[in-house]
């Protein structure tokens, strides 16, 4: 798929995700600019939650957190066949209401989707790493060890201490690297320290 195909795909589904989400952009090649050859669609989303009351509690006085964009997945009318993740193979498979990687193939273009699943404080960090390029990503999580820092479950970390990263521009100045635009991003050469 060319650049346009996968932006036209991205922007479709993004009208249909929009209500069940608090935060969503495009990742991966497709906002590197590709401009041919581009294998899937990669968003990066921040569910919405809300509390219900837990029907295991006959009195409703308990509550538990329900993810939106999990049961917008869920449903009949979702545009997305869920596949089992790391297997060449098209299994269907239910992603997890706390998962944090989804996998799928919308069922009218055959495209192929990749959900990210972040949070407020950790949004930057996965947005930086799942818009790539892979070269790019791994040399910045270099950089990170350089300076007592790293990547772990979708978080940076100084030591035991979490780092909140609500923007992409807040891992670059943490980690003491010049901003990238996007589709800068191609090789480790992109990543230059200072400011």
């Amino acid at each position: 798929m060319n650049y346009a195909e996968g932006m036209a795909v991205a922007a479709a589904l993004a009208k249909n995700i929009k209500p069940f989400i608090v935060r969503g952009a495009v990742a991966g090649s497709l906002r590197r600019g590709k401009q041919e050859g581009v294998k899937d669609i990669e968003l990066c989303l921040i569910p919405k939650w809300e509390d219900r009351v837990d029907p295991s509690d006959m009195f409703g006085e308990r509550t538990i957190p329900a993810n939106l964009l999990h049961e917008w997945a869920m449903h009949a009318d979702c545009p997305v066949q869920w596949i089992k993740t790391g297997t060449p193979d098209v299994v269907p498979w239910q992603p997890k209401a706390d998962g944090k990687y989804w996998r799928g193939i919308l069922k009218d273009s055959g495209a192929k989707l990749d959900v990210f699943i972040a949070s407020p404080d950790n949004w930057g960090a996965i947005y930086l790493i799942r818009t790539g390029s892979a070269e790019f990503t791994t040399a910045v999580m270099s950089r990170a060890l350089r300076v007592g820092c790293k990547f772990r479950d979708g978080h940076l970390w100084a030591g035991d201490r979490l780092i909140p990263v609500p923007c992409e521009e807040d891992v670059f100045r943490h980690l003491g690297i010049r901003w990238v635009d996007p589709a800068e991003r191609s090789d480790k050469s992109a990543v230059v320290t200072g400011t």
